[in-house]
């Protein structure tokens, strides 16, 4: 029975020494303490934490896709400070102009152009020749009474005369003669007429002047001279507001062009950003917009930098840590065939093992 039982513990001794040795045999000799052990999972532990940081780092990639969004609109130059500050002082000009443009817009109404609406007043010239025609009918006609009068008094003393050589012809027969001369030549002054052309020329410079008057909506009652300065003084207000309206219209053609250029360097700036907009008098919204923005890719920058900053430390930590744990693994798996943990178990189960047996080959052998 002893030798039966020493035989069987002879061949499970043989089976131990034989795990023991393939276990060595895998182990390449090198038997890890469990210092060294927990020491290695520790390690491992941290590789994967700086891994996970890598991949949390990575994963936040909101502000990067927003980056990513917004840089091609800026063909990577983005409008500086003084770029902004050059814009508002266009779009505020530009806002001043179409204020200016609007108030320009409305032509001034007068009396005067209401009144010559659908022709040209006359010129100063042609009231002024009628003014003299009047003036040199009023002469014409003080002389005309002046001739009259003188004419009937020439009447009167021929008639006194012919009466006297009538009365004195009752003395001296002959004077009945003299009277009867002096009566033709009384009643030949009494009875003279005007001649048709003094007629004509007398009225000749007032018909003109009630004309003109007429013509130009003017009314021809009471002195006609004061009713033609009356027109001279509507002419003077019309010409006055045209002068005045082309002043406006040059104004107003000023603005636009200044409007229309300013109005084509905003639009070649938002182009520059590949914005395009349409023509209008405020910008401001759309500056502001692009302000914003800039901010945003400005602060996508700065997070994005810090984050690669951050990720290129992660790996170089993930590196570092993985180049004390890689010794191991080209140790135990150098065929990679396992994962770190996989082969840390693995590895942790074969020293256990080995462990085990070396504990048991010598109780054994002594038994």
């Amino acid at each position: 029975a002893f030798l039966a039982q020493k035989e069987r513990m002879q061949k499970e001794l043989s089976a131990l020494e034989e795990s023991a040795r393939e276990l060595d045999a895998r182990m390449k000799g090198k038997h890890p303490t469990p210092e060294e052990m927990t020491a290695l999972r520790r390690l491992l532990d941290s590789i994967y934490e700086a891994r996970a940081r890598v991949n949390e780092i990575a994963s936040l990639s909101s502000q990067s896709e927003k980056y990513e969004i917004l840089k091609p609109d800026f063909a990577g130059a983005l409008p500086t400070k003084e770029e902004f500050s050059a814009m508002l002082s266009a779009n505020l000009e530009l806002q001043n102009i179409a204020h200016r443009e609007q108030g320009l817009q409305t032509p001034t109404e007068s009396t005067a152009s209401r009144h010559f609406a659908r022709q040209t007043p006359p010129t100063e010239g042609e009231i002024k020749g009628i003014l003299d025609a009047l003036a040199a009918e009023e002469a014409a006609r003080a002389a005309q009474k002046e001739k009259k009068g003188s004419g009937k008094t020439t009447s009167v003393v021929c008639l006194v005369l012919a009466v006297l050589a009538a009365v004195v012809g009752f003395f001296a027969p002959i004077l009945f003669a003299l009277a009867a001369v002096f009566s033709i030549i009384s009643l030949c002054l009494f009875l003279q007429k005007k001649k048709p052309e003094e007629v004509s020329t007398a009225f000749a410079a007032e018909i003109a002047a009630r004309d003109m008057l007429s013509r130009y909506g003017v009314s021809a009652e009471g002195n006609l001279r004061d009713r033609l300065t009356e027109l001279s003084l509507l002419s003077r207000q019309w010409r006055e507001s045209e002068s005045a309206e082309q002043k406006r219209i040059k104004s107003l053609q000023a603005l636009r062009s200044k409007k229309q250029q300013l109005l084509r360097e905003l639009q070649e700036q938002f182009r520059a950003w590949d914005i395009l907009l349409p023509p209008k008098n405020d910008y401001r919204d759309d500056i502001e917009a692009l302000r914003r923005d800039v901010a945003r890719i400005a602060r996508a920058v700065a997070e994005k930098e810090q984050r690669d900053r951050r990720r290129e430390a992660a790996l170089a930590e993930q590196k570092r840590l993985q180049a004390e744990f890689t010794p191991f693994l080209r140790h135990f798996d150098p065929e990679a065939k396992l994962k770190p943990a996989e082969c840390l178990d693995r590895v942790q189960e074969w020293e256990t093992e080995y462990r085990r047996l070396s504990r048991r080959i010598p109780e054994l052998r002594a038994e």
